[in-house]
Formats: structure tokens, sequence, C-alpha cells
């Protein structure tokens, strides 16, 4: 909802319009290059003139200039270089302004020549809807017409961004004092201490945008991760872990990883763990069985020491391990087969080299019954002189394609079959 025209600048504020306007540009192109976080929560510094100029101008002027500053990031790549984000950050940002703005008329906010204490209680709730719209708009709204996830900790981020934006907000405060009675001795006094406050701000942003592309990092993992501190207790623990082992990080956060996941209690879990966080040594635990009302699921952990905790980083190895015992099954029944026929089985493997021989073939060749692997000379070493020419052409002819089927009498009948990279064959005495 947009305000009345007469909420425009009035004639004696016909400087301080183009004078706000040229700070939200200089503070997008210049200032805003420092800034890596995206979090709405973390207030950015053009909230400071925005605030200022709803507070001096109302809002409906303050819109020129929130896109001002917002169209300056965007052409600068200072911010948002996307611009569909650009966009809808822009659409956010003038929504919030105007849910502000009627926040503060309502409740008998005046622009500029503040009577004090009553207009605390105008800015106060200007601050709270500000938040709050741009609160709902960014971790809600947005994300759902974006088809990306929304943010379920709205209204903890809400709590969270407002005591930085009532610091802007108190900023904003006393600029607008400091213009309404021209006091500009005090801004020529404060301008050091603002600076390295500034400074430090930046910092303060930079790191909580660090932390927030390494908890990105974290969450797209498809292996799980966890951390558990010097005391015992769980302080990450990620989606992919929530899946594997069925817990939500709610229930695991601050906790120990027994209390988490009683099933645990029952592995070497928590004696690695000790290990670690004494001894500082890195291992991988040997696969083990983790019951789950889904059906059990086998895992594998390897702990990493970090700092003052430990890293654990689990792998779901269900499906691998299902696997690879049911292809030794499948060879142990082939092997049974084998040695119960009367065929003697060999499989050539063309690209390690490697000779598989069963018991029968070895038994036909006067050596020890025994099925194993070897290299192909240890068979066309065996071949009598006068047959080897034949042996070796036969071979070529089938390799190169030129016949389907191998076949050769050294003593005994061969049928073979290529199976990929392999030769496949039953000989017969």
């Amino acid at each position: 909802m947009l305000l009345g025209l007469g909420d425009w600048p009035q004639p004696d504020r016909t400087v301080e319009f183009p004078g706000l306007i040229l700070a939200a540009i200089l503070t997008s192109a210049v200032v805003m290059r420092q800034f890596t976080t995206r979090d709405w929560a973390t207030m950015p510094l053009s909230f400071v003139i925005d605030f200022t100029s709803l507070l001096l101008l109302g809002p409906n002027a303050t819109m020129l200039v929130s896109t001002a500053g917002t169209v300056t990031a965007g052409l600068t790549g200072s911010q948002y270089a996307n611009p569909i984000r650009m966009v809808l950050t822009a659409v956010t940002g003038l929504v919030a302004i105007q849910a502000a703005g009627l926040a503060h008329q309502s409740l008998g906010g005046t622009m500029g020549h503040f009577v004090w204490p009553d207009q605390g209680v105008p800015i106060a709730a200007a601050i709270v809807a500000y938040c709050f719209v741009k609160g709902v708009l960014a971790d809600i709204v947005v994300p759902f017409c974006t088809k990306q996830p929304i943010n379920r900790s709205f209204l903890k981020n809400i709590l969270r961004g407002c005591p930085n934006y009532c610091i802007g907000a108190s900023l904003a405060v006393a600029f607008v004092e400091a213009i309404d009675y021209r006091n500009w001795q005090v801004a020529v006094v404060a301008a050091a201490p603002l600076y390295f406050a500034y400074r430090a701000y930046c910092a303060h942003v930079n790191s909580l945008g660090e932390d927030h592309s390494r908890r990105e990092v974290i969450e797209s993992l498809d292996e799980g991760m966890s951390f558990v501190g010097s005391n015992g207790r769980v302080t990450v623990w990620n989606d992919a872990l929530e899946r594997i082992v069925g817990c939500p990080r709610g229930r695991a956060l601050n906790r120990s990883i027994v209390d988490a996941v009683p099933a645990l209690s029952k592995t070497d879990i928590p004696r690695a763990i000790n290990d670690a966080l004494t001894n500082r040594t890195s291992r991988t635990l040997a696969p083990f069985e983790l019951p789950a009302a889904a059906g059990a699921r086998i895992l594998q952990v390897r702990l990493l020491p970090v700092g003052g905790g430990v890293t654990l980083l689990w792998q779901d190895v269900t499906e691998q391990t299902r696997a690879g015992r049911a292809l030794k099954r499948s060879e142990e029944r082939l092997a049974l087969a084998a040695e119960g026929a009367n065929d003697a089985l060999w499989e050539w493997d063309l690209r390690s080299q490697e000779l598989y021989v069963s018991g029968r073939f070895r038994a036909m060749l006067g050596l020890p019954a025994a099925a194993g692997t070897g290299r192909p000379e240890d068979w066309l070493n065996r071949v009598h002189a006068d047959d080897v020419v034949s042996l070796k052409e036969a071979l070529e002819a089938h390799l190169s394609g030129k016949t389907i089927t191998f076949s050769t009498n050294t003593g005994f009948a061969t049928r073979t079959a290529p199976t990929g990279d392999s030769c496949a064959a039953v000989s017969r005495c």
C-alpha cells in the first residue's frame, strides 16, 4: 500500500533528498563491495541510509532512494550479480519500507523534528514492521516463488535480525537529528569513531558471510557430517546425516552422539570419539550395522581431529555392502557349480592379462586341482611346440573378430565367447 502524495519531500527537504540518493549510490557502489553475506538478518549499511530517508522524507521518497542503491549495486556488480535476485531483493526492500512507513505513520510518527520520548514507539514499530515483512518475504515468499527450500526458522531469523536493525535505526535517528538542527559539528567529531565502527562491522559481516558459505558447503555434501567438541557434545549435524541416521538436527545439537542416537552406544563410535579427542589421530571404522525403523543401515565412519574437537564423516554403504555380499554369494555358487561339473572353465581378462582357471582345468593339465588366477603364459607354455603356432593363429583370429568362436585342438576342445574385455570358455577332454 503506497502512502499519499503528501508524503513526498517537502520544499525544505529539497537538499536532503538528492543528498540521500547520492549517499545510497555511493554506499552501494563503494561500501557494499566489502560485504559478502546475503543473509537479510545481517543489516546492510544501506539500511542506515534508507531508514534516515524514511524518518526524514517518508516512505515514497525512500523507495526512490532505496531503488537507486539497489540498481547501483547490480550495475557495479558489488552485490547480487544475478538480475533476478537483484529484482527480488529490490521488491522485498520496497515492500518492507512501505510496511515500516505505514507502521510509523499509524502511530503518530513525524518526519524529522522528533519529540522525545513520544517518537520512540513509532520508530520501534517501524523497525519491527520492516524486519517482519522482510523476513517473511526473504525466507518464505521469495523461496516459494523461485522453487527454493523455505526457511522454516524465519521467526528465529526475525528475532536475530531486529537487534542489528535497531543499531542501524539508532544511527539513522542520530543523522536525522543532526540534519534537522544543522548540527554538522557533531558529524565532524563523530566521523572517526563511525569510520572505525564501520570497519569493525565490515569484518563482522564478512565473517558471518564466510560462516554462511561454510554451512552451505556442509549442507550440500552427500555424506553425513557432524562435529563433536572437546566436551563431547555435538555442534554440527548436517541434513545428509539427518537422513542417514534418522535423527533431526534439533535433537542432536548440544547433546552427546549416544544421547542423540542411542543405538550408537552398541558400536565403536563412543570409544573412537574418546580416542580421537585424546590421541588426536585420524581413523576409519569398519562398516557397522545401525538398526532403523525403515530397515537396518550399514554405515562407515571416518574420524578427523580438528581444532578443539573431532569431525565425523558418515557414509551409507548399505547398497555397496549388500551388492558385494550378493556378488560373493554368486561367485561361490558359480564356483560350486563349476567344481561339480565335468567341464573345465577359464576366463582371460584381456585388460589385466589375468587368467582364471577352475580346479577341473588345472586337473586336466596335471596340476593340483585348486581354482585360482594366474597369467596366460601358465597355460600357453604348457602347449606342445607343434601346436603353439596354430593355437596363436586361432586366438588372434578370434580376438580380431574374424571368428565368432575360438576353437582349437591342443589335447582338448575349447569353445569361447567374448564378454566385454574378457574371454570365457568351457573346455572338455
